[in-house]
């Protein structure tokens, strides 16, 4: 089995559903017509 496992600067171990649902929590999207994006302004630089 093929398992992908994504990290961030304050989480790790996470699935891609679970990285899409911290990142949300975080504020990190813009909604959009067709799903959601970011701006730069909401990425970490650290």
């Amino acid at each position: 089995m093929n398992r992908h496992v994504f990290h961030t600067c304050s989480a790790e171990g996470m699935t891609a559903g679970e990285l899409v649902a911290f990142l949300a929590a975080k504020g990190k999207f813009i909604p959009s017509k067709d799903g959601f994006s970011t701006d730069q302004s909401k990425i970490c630089r650290h």
